[in-house]
């Protein structure tokens, strides 16, 4: 459109009534669709292509097709803003993913390498010394070994913990020590300037759009260069010849006026009479060469018939004032004088002097107009004082509850896909519960104890003597105000200390939380020539009933051989985690590929959450070393009610299309509420559309990974840092076992 109006004269003066075919058209057309089987294109013939080039393809300005490695002022020059616009926000949007992703490499490398190998899983064990084998340490090689506290470790473990973080030593700042919550609080700060990067990115991308903008305007030519929009004219001047002659005399020659007025209603109709009239024409044509589906066009006939008769009520009984005028100069020089003596403002407007006013009493300003084809002029009616308050209200209303919504929405079905893959839950919540203070109630000497019931396993087979089975003891967990003291005996060892901290408080929590999970649960029962002899299946049962589910390594989600990552040593029972795993551990290696060697590795069964780890056999079998210990009907006789084939689950297929359906959803929704907010451009509104879905990506990942990584921070250990007045202590029970 080369004149302003264009869009609105033509709905207002066109006539949309579709011609009735004749006879003789009517066998033309059937003749013509004969010619061409069903579905068939045509190709067009070397003239038509040439035509067809010269009128579609972008030119520059030297006449030349726009190559495709065209700078961005070129392409706007030939395509048009919008086009400009477009390649430049990728460009920018390249660069900002790729400092976004540097930004996090460090961190998504030790998350790559917490994959480290165990005798599980192929990689090598922290905690080994020189040359010596690896030992059998299932949370070393995870990210779960740099959870911030580490209380319920040795003091050389602790010491080494402090120190190493996967093979790399970590030199001390001074007299202050590096420990794991520096490793999280540094992920948190790296995503904190990701999103401070994205923010400032949004600011630049904007100055450098108006930049190209003024780069494409100078480099071509349309009606929008000749062209202003005057704002104050009288409401009720109708005569185009008068705006005319006023701008002409003052200004230079005028060759074109469009006086805008309040008849967005009307244009609106228009618009609507254009489709339906433009369906009808097609259900015409479809029916031409079917003969079916007569109904159609005689249902859209009738609604373009209801349509007209409505425009006929709109135009005699409604008296539309003017809004603004388009005014556009014969040269860009009278523009540009207009431009430098009127108002651009109503603030200057009211010290406009009276001769150069509008019949000498109608102030009035001017603005530079967008181009013609840029106009939403049912939308001119509106003042830009109501403009900001609807925006204002679709905003609080529509737009926000919407990102919150989205926001929620994405988190959940993130959550679904992620413990569906076998992930814990991204946000862990923090409730806390009144203190308490730990006391381990420490069980008879074991000579006190009746002997553990033998197996067949029990007796060598080659020397045909009899073995001592694995000895455990067990203790219970009460909660007292007094003060304990330590202890220790030829078979238990403890180290215990009181304090009534935060970390106790939640550990509480999270084991009563986690009671009525293990009730659902199957407990393990003892099988007559199974794994576990009935003294550690009795053990196993005790455990899980009584909700001590700290003494077991927790694998609630099914991750493969790692440590849950959300039961940290925060959440520690007195029951220690690690004291578990070392047990297996030390029967492992001491006594490593002996008959009873494998037993004491069969025993590591009885370990509830321990198969929770197994995925399903056929990972578990690609772990050769362990075939020959428990045989794959053992481990699917004994571990089958815990085996968890999550990944291959419907919620992750779920999870991945409703990520996909509500982004899509989001956009449509988000472009609809930009559209309520009646701006006077097509551009406006794709730039509000724009902002608003910027918004939406903001919070639904910068924000959202704060979230996770804030939720996953606990408070620090001190006693690494030689605090004695925070002191974060709990209590330890090492278990010495006898294979």
């Amino acid at each position: 459109m080369f004149r302003f109006g264009g869009r609105a004269q033509k709905h207002a003066q066109q006539k949309y009534a579709p011609p009735v075919p004749n006879k003789h058209d009517e066998a033309k057309a059937l003749e013509h669709a004969a010619e061409l089987p069903e579905g068939e294109w045509e190709a067009p013939t070397e003239e038509e292509a040439l035509i067809n080039r010269d009128e579609n393809h972008p030119h520059d300005l030297d006449g030349y097709p726009v190559p495709i490695s065209a700078s961005n002022v070129k392409v706007g020059t030939a395509l048009g803003d919008g086009f400009s616009l477009y390649f430049l926000q990728l460009k920018w949007l390249v660069a900002l993913c790729l400092l976004m992703f540097a930004c996090n490499v460090p961190w998504m490398v030790v998350c790559k390498f917490g994959e480290m190998y165990t005798p599980y899983n192929g990689t090598v064990d922290l905690y080994r010394k020189g040359d010596e084998p690896a030992s059998w340490n299932l949370d070393d090689g995870t990210f779960a070994a740099i959870e911030p506290l580490y209380v319920n470790h040795s003091n050389y473990e602790a010491d080494i913990a402090a120190k190493r973080f996967f093979l790399l030593e970590v030199p001390r700042l001074g007299t202050y020590r590096v420990d794991r919550s520096d490793l999280l609080y540094s992920i948190m700060a790296s995503d904190m300037l990701a999103s401070i990067l994205f923010l400032v990115a949004l600011a630049l991308m904007g100055w450098k759009a108006k930049s190209l903008l003024k780069e494409v305007d100078d480099n071509c030519l349309e009606a929008a260069d000749y062209s202003v929009y005057i704002k104050g004219l009288p409401e009720d001047i109708n005569d185009v010849e008068e705006v005319h002659s006023f701008f002409e005399l003052k200004f230079g020659k005028v060759v074109d006026v469009y006086l805008a007025r309040n008849d967005g209603t009307l244009l609106q109709m228009y618009e609507r009479l254009a489709k339906t009239k433009e369906r009808v024409l097609e259900e015409q044509a479809r029916y031409l060469k079917t003969r079916k589906n007569e109904k159609s066009v005689i249902r859209y006939q009738r609604r373009a018939a209801k349509i007209e008769h409505r425009l006929k009520e709109l135009e005699a009984r409604s008296v539309y004032r003017t809004v603004g005028a388009f005014i556009t100069f014969s040269r860009n020089s009278s523009k540009i004088e207009a431009m430098n003596k009127v108002p651009s403002n109503w603030l200057a407007k009211l010290m406009q002097p009276s001769e150069d006013k509008f019949r000498g009493i109608h102030s009035y300003y001017m603005t530079r107009a967008p181009p013609p084809s840029n106009v939403l002029y049912e939308n001119l009616e509106v003042r830009k004082s109501h403009r900001v308050i609807i925006g204002v209200v679709v905003n609080i209303l529509l737009v926000t509850p919407l990102l919150i919504a989205s926001f929620a929405a994405l988190n959940e079905l993130t959550r679904l896909k992620l413990e569906a893959e076998g992930v814990k839950s991204l946000v862990v919540p923090n409730q806390i519960v009144q203190p308490a203070v730990i006391v381990p109630v420490l069980p008879p000497p074991p000579a006190l104890l009746p002997p553990p019931p033998l197996t067949a396993s029990s007796v060598d087979d080659a020397s045909g003597t009899t073995k001592p089975s694995i000895t455990t003891t067990t203790a219970i967990a009460t909660t007292t105000t007094t003060t304990t003291t330590t202890t220790t005996t030829t078979s238990l060892s403890t180290s215990t200390t009181t304090s009534a901290s935060p970390a106790l408080r939640r550990s509480q929590h999270h084991q009563r939380r986690r009671m009525s999970e293990a009730d659902k649960s199957v407990a393990y029962k003892p099988l007559e020539d199974g794994v576990c002899n009935a003294f550690m299946a009795s053990t196993c049962n005790a455990a899980v009933t009584d909700g001590n589910r700290g003494y077991f390594i927790d694998f609630t989600y099914g991750v493969l051989l790692t440590k849950d990552t959300g039961f940290n040593s925060v959440e520690n029972s007195p029951y220690d985690v690690n004291d578990a795993v070392s047990e297996m551990r030390t029967c492992f290696n001491g006594l490593n590929g002996t008959t009873l060697g494998h037993r004491c590795l069969d025993l590591s069964n009885c370990y509830k959450c321990y198969c929770y780890g197994l995925r399903n056999f056929t990972t578990w079998k690609a772990f050769e070393r362990f075939e020959s210990a428990t045989t794959a009907g053992l481990v699917v006789r004994d571990c089958g009610s815990f085996i968890a084939k999550s990944s291959e689950s419907w919620e992750v297929y779920a999870g991945t299309v409703g990520i996909a359906v509500q982004n899509a959803i989001l956009n449509q929704v988000l472009g609809m509420t930009a559209k309520l907010e009646r701006h006077v451009s097509e551009g406006a509104t794709a730039t509000s559309h724009m902002l608003k879905l910027y918004t939406a990506t903001l919070i639904n990942t910068a924000f959202l990974s704060l979230l996770i990584n804030a939720n996953h921070l606990t408070p620090t250990d001190e006693r690494d840092r030689g605090n004695a007045s925070t002191v974060i202590q709990s209590s330890q029970v090492k278990w010495d076992v006898v294979c």
